[in-house]
């Protein structure tokens, strides 16, 4: 079975006014201010979500923790990770998968970084490409940053960071999360429990193209930090078992 969940609370959704002026104040939100890492609180979200998630009694075994390469993700799977390692003895490796990154795209660049783009006789020049997912999140600094043997170091993803830096449209980008699903879906023990550490985004999508059927966010379930579903694969196909959190 396999557990899709959102990730625990952003810094800039903290209560505490401080921690938000810290990072609204930090380079990083000046270089990438959609690379938002957890909150004080977050970091106990997601410790104590997953503690309350898996049954102390749970008797199966674990595959991977995949998560995408934003820093939020990455460090709510590494206290995915702790939970289980002090649950149940084991350490459970993570997996960066680049393919679960939040749905950004080119159209984006239009609405949001129009200064980037600038009129040059007949017609508008981007002048300089926004890399939402930027060598920040390279995955040999992301290991560097929180330690090598935390992660299948081995692990190739699916999707590269310039292909997903390279989507142009919000078809382009939901193709990419559906495919990066089903792949990791078909290739992981099903007798074992495996974890994906994604976006309320992605927890949507899944949802939708498991149902086949496209809420809007009104109707559609509401995913809380560190919720999400459980779902199987049967007869090749993602089948929505049960609600999380």
């Amino acid at each position: 079975m396999i557990y899709l969940l959102r990730h625990a609370e952003r810094i800039d959704q903290s209560k505490n006014p401080k921690e938000r002026a810290v990072w609204n104040k930090s380079p990083r939100c000046k270089t990438n201010l959609y690379d938002i890492p957890l909150s004080s609180n977050g970091i106990l979200q997601a410790y104590s979500g997953l503690n309350k998630i898996i049954p102390k009694n749970y008797k199966g075994e674990f595959n991977y923790i995949y998560c995408s390469p934003l820093t939020r993700c990455v460090q709510t799977a590494l206290q995915f990770q702790k939970c289980i390692q002090d649950k149940f003895g084991i350490i459970v490796l993570v997996r960066v998968e680049y393919g679960l990154a939040l749905h950004m795209f080119k159209e984006n660049e239009m609405y949001w970084m129009a200064s980037n783009i600038k009129l040059v006789g007949d017609k508008f020049i981007v002048s300089k490409i926004f890399e939402f997912v930027d060598k920040y999140l390279d995955k040999d600094k992301i290991y560097k940053r929180y330690g090598a043997k935390r992660f299948d170091t081995n692990y190739k993803s699916i999707f590269t960071r310039e292909q997903i830096n390279s989507e142009q449209t919000y078809t382009d980008a939901l193709a990419s999360r559906i495919f990066t699903i089903n792949q990791i879906a078909k290739s992981v023990d099903k007798s074992k429990l495996t974890l994906i550490c994604a976006h309320c985004e992605t927890c949507h999508l899944i949802y939708n193209y498991i149902n086949r059927k496209w809420l809007s966010t009104k109707d559609a379930p509401k995913y809380a930090h560190v919720g999400g579903f459980k779902f199987g694969v049967k007869s090749n196909k993602l089948v929505f078992l049960e609600m999380i959190g």
